[in-house]
């Protein structure tokens, strides 16, 4: 199972770059590989292929975060399926850095890419079919690689490792207060036809103008309308109208609300 993450980078490439190639976090940097371009002057050559950009924009990379379930994958494999995730999303366009860095509980994968490819320097667009992408293209990488698969709830978006794992646990705050707040949501029972009626009150413009000259009130698809002619032309007459709805809830007794309680 992999967790997938994508972010801008709009400053600090050269930081970022440093960090996914911390030695400490990438067995002395054996857990490092790029493509079109050597993880010692990542930045210098991104730098580069940006100044070729067709197109203007704050982007120098993106960052993509993949993690693993602890204990599932090993970190050889997990760097392996990082590679081929990298070569899909770029397709060969994007120069792009690999780290997998195994200094936490979890093995995870960092691919920082360029924002623009060196083929025809048209920038990447990150939205969120491009993120849908590249999260079934991670799941496919697992299962093909006998992993286990996340199923995303309806609506779901991405979210860190972190983040998963504590709701996975129970510790997540996001999923406790998804909890209570399905628990309290009651249930409502409503009688067959119209609960009111609408009816239609006195407009303040309509107040103002009863018995002024140059206004008529009129019925107007049933609700009460003011027109007042407010500027004479031989041609146009610009008009204003108006109209207040009252709705009523003249059933609101027969509306059950109950909150059921399982067992």
């Amino acid at each position: 199972m992999a967790v997938t993450k994508i972010k801008p980078i709009k400053s600090t490439l050269s930081k970022a770059l440093d960090y996914i190639e911390n030695p400490d976090k990438t067995d002395v940097k054996m857990l490092v590989s790029s493509f079109g371009c050597s993880y010692e002057t990542a930045d210098i050559e991104f730098e580069y292929t940006l100044s070729q950009a067709l197109q203007k924009g704050n982007n120098l990379a993106f960052h993509l975060i993949q993690s693993f379930e602890p204990g599932e994958v090993d970190y050889q494999k997990a760097h392996e399926i990082g590679k081929q995730l990298a070569d899909a999303v770029t397709k060969g366009q994007h120069e792009y850095v690999l780290t997998t860095h195994i200094d936490k509980g979890h093995v995870h994968n960092h691919i920082i890419f360029c924002a623009v490819n060196f083929v025809d320097h048209h920038k990447y667009n990150s939205n969120k079919r491009s993120y849908y992408g590249i999260r079934n293209m991670s799941d496919k990488l697992c299962r093909e690689n006998g992993l286990s698969v996340v199923v995303p709830g309806k609506g779901s978006k991405g979210k860190s490792y972190a983040e998963y794992q504590a709701e996975r646990t129970g510790t997540s705050w996001k999923g406790k207060l998804k909890t209570a707040v399905d628990a309290l949501i009651p249930q409502v029972s409503i009688p067959d036809g119209a609960l009111g009626s609408t009816w239609y009150g006195t407009t303040p413009e309509e107040a103002d103008l009863q018995g002024a000259s140059g206004a008529e009130v009129s019925i107007v698809n049933t609700g009460v309308a003011i027109t007042r002619i407010l500027q004479e032309h031989p041609v146009n007459i610009n008009t204003f109208a108006s109209e207040i709805v009252l709705p009523s809830f003249e059933r609101m007794d027969e509306v059950a609300v109950l909150n059921v309680l399982g067992e």
